[in-house]
């Protein structure tokens, strides 16, 4: 995985979204008045917002680097709207930006890899996942100390912002990530 930076930007940073998306959002919509019911809602949004983003997935891989890139732009766009959600209407929005980017950056970074080794694939595999459930696992809990220091709103905006410069890191080194 060493010999990949630029998947495993992507990966943590999306990964770590992802984690703190799944733990921490139900919490942070409750705190701004949303419903249960409305929660649960949205979450059914996200998931149609899912579905529909990976039939469009072979489109998207002829379209790769720009793929890549439209992915971390959802999803730092969607955390800053979800830093700026106070209405269903408005963490609807956010949450249909997100789904298309949790949806596609899983197989888009998984392909970079799987294309460009051919040998010890199964520790590259191994490593790959690693890496993903270190976002997952780490991320809720550092987000969350810093929302119990620094406000509910502000992990939205930290991760918004760390994506603007995961996407200049990705677009610096864009040839890492071309499949051909």
């Amino acid at each position: 995985m060493i010999k990949f930076p630029t998947v495993i930007a992507i990966l943590l940073f999306c990964s770590v979204s992802f984690g703190v998306f799944l733990a921490i959002l139900p919490a942070f919509m409750n705190e701004r008045s949303i419903s249960e019911s409305n929660i649960e809602l949205l979450f059914f949004v996200f998931g149609i917002s899912r579905l529909v983003s990976l039939l469009a997935s072979n489109f998207l891989m002829k379209k790769f680097l720009t793929s890549i890139l439209l992915v971390i732009i959802s999803i730092s766009a969607g955390m800053l709207m979800l830093y700026y959600s106070h209405s269903v209407l408005e963490f609807s929005v956010a949450v249909l930006i997100l789904g298309f980017g949790f949806s596609v950056y899983f197989p888009l970074t998984f392909e970079i890899i799987m294309r460009k080794t051919k040998e010890n694939v199964g520790a590259l595999i191994g490593a790959y996942e690693a890496t993903f459930g270190m976002g997952w696992a780490f991320g809720p809990l550092i987000i969350g100390v810093i929302a119990n220091s620094f406000g509910s709103s502000i992990p939205y905006l930290i991760l918004s912002v760390v994506g603007l410069f995961v996407l200049g890191f990705v677009f610096l080194k864009r040839k890492q990530v071309m499949l051909v």
